[in-house]
């Protein structure tokens, strides 16, 4: 079954290395938006399966950040109250 309204969010916590701050990432996804074809294709083989899939869009990669970085996000994060995710330009 496709679920084109949903989002997907997982958040884990991320150890880096020795003597670089613990860093708590969040992932979300979004619906990836799909022709008719590919929905076709993905429900015949959640028919197949016995399973439900649901298709998300690719995550972009993430920024590695060095430890400066990830200090000057913490503080912004602080100043605007939202949460600030580094990826890959």
């Amino acid at each position: 079954m496709i679920y084109p309204n949903s989002i997907y969010a997982r958040f884990y916590h991320l150890r880096t290395k020795e003597n670089m701050p613990e860093v708590f990432v969040m992932e979300c996804a979004r619906p990836a938006k799909l022709a008719k074809a590919p929905v076709k294709e993905i429900q015949e083989l959640e028919e197949k399966l016995g399973v439900t899939l649901v298709a998300y869009e690719k995550i972009p990669a993430y920024k590695k950040l060095t430890a400066a970085g990830v200090a000057k996000l913490k503080t912004a994060e602080k100043e605007t109250g939202a949460i600030l995710v580094a990826y890959e330009a």
